[in-house]
């Protein structure tokens, strides 16, 4: 992806916006799409570290005590584990 670095006064006019924006020039053409990154740390799309369901799954089960809960993660956990398997063949 290609970065630009705006100036101050655009920065700071962008940093107002609070949904997603079209860009357009003068003569209304449609130049692109800005993003607030509220948006994208809410939609989990900013990079960083990433989980697997699985990874999930067991985290949810470390937080939890209730035995349903705890069996259904488990169960879920188990049928991933098998489908792990399965592919690594």
């Amino acid at each position: 992806m290609s970065a630009i670095v705006a100036s101050e006064s655009l920065a700071s006019f962008l940093q107002a916006m609070k949904d997603r924006t079209e860009i357009r020039a003068a003569d209304g053409k449609v130049l692109g799409v800005f993003t607030p990154s509220s948006i994208l740390v809410q939609k989990g799309l900013v990079p960083g570290k990433q989980y697997t369901t699985r990874e999930a799954f067991e985290h949810l089960l470390s937080l939890t005590n209730d035995p349903q809960d705890r069996a259904t993660l488990e169960r879920h956990i188990e049928e991933i584990k098998r489908r792990d398997a399965c592919a690594g063949q």
